[in-house]
């Protein structure tokens, strides 16, 4: 893709890639758009991986269909196949009269992400991966098989190798959903995007506020282990509790000494 043609994509979704390292990952992502493979986004908790698979759905043949993230640790398990799959009027005491269409029918045409699809039992990968496998479902209660037309693209910040052994993920289904893997590296390992995104924030939120040079070098020195989440946090709180219109290190200092940590 061309620069102009990423970049007013990545402007037009909010993505900051101001970062050699981020930027190249955007433009792999905007090469895997138009295809269909199945995608694996990995990194720590809060870089954006959610951001990352929308941008890929955005920029794909795909952009006007449906996208519908699950957070796979945000749906009861017991409920997860109701969820994903959908069920048939009558199937469950207290459900909706007429059924309810699952999740992937509701993503026909579009993309599904998966989000912390490490979290799922196992039990619901069994049932992922034959529709991974067969590109149908069958809502609970009833017989007739649907096919689906549907991207797949999953996010995890555990090691799944790592659970494949451990025995709580399973290798058939690892293979299924890593045909491509693109790791997102944490906001650490890419000072330029914390300048940009801080800038931004403050462009944004608290017009007429501005970061000082050593302001920005003070931002770039530190782990975030929330990632930018945690700058998104940190930032929205020191323009709260500041006067000042430029923002120095000096100031920021306090703020993120007595800051939440992530456990």
């Amino acid at each position: 893709m061309a620069q102009d043609s990423l970049s007013a994509l990545l402007d037009g979704q909010g993505i900051v890639a101001a970062d050699p390292v981020m930027y190249a990952l955007y433009q792999k992502a905007a090469y895997l758009a138009k295809m269909d493979a199945t995608i694996l986004l990995c990194g720590e908790s809060g870089v954006g991986k959610d951001r990352l698979a929308k941008f890929v759905h955005q920029a794909g043949p795909r952009r006007d269909a449906p996208f519908i993230h699950v957070n796979c640790s945000a749906v009861p398990q017991a409920l997860f196949e109701a969820e994903l799959f959908g069920y048939e009027s009558g199937t469950f005491t207290g459900g909706l009269t007429q059924g309810k269409q699952g999740l992937l029918e509701a993503a026909h045409g579009g993309t599904l992400f998966l989000d912390e699809i490490g979290e799922m039992s196992l039990a619901n990968q069994v049932k992922l991966l034959d529709f991974l496998q067969t590109r149908q479902v069958a809502r609970l209660g009833g017989g007739r098989r649907r096919d689906l037309d549907v991207r797949v693209i999953s996010a995890t910040n555990r090691d799944l190798k790592a659970c494949v052994a451990q025995g709580i993920f399973r290798e058939d289904l690892y293979y299924r959903i890593c045909v491509v893997v693109l790791d997102i590296p944490p906001l650490r390992a890419r000072p330029a995007d914390i300048a940009a995104f801080a800038k931004g924030f403050l462009a944004r939120s608290c017009p007429g506020r501005a970061l000082t040079e050593d302001a920005v070098a003070f931002l770039q020195a530190q782990d975030w282990p929330g990632n930018l989440r945690e700058l998104n946090n940190f930032l929205e709180r020191a323009c709260i509790l500041s006067e000042e219109e430029a923002i120095s290190a000096s100031l920021l200092a306090p703020f993120y000494q007595n800051a939440p940590r992530p456990a």
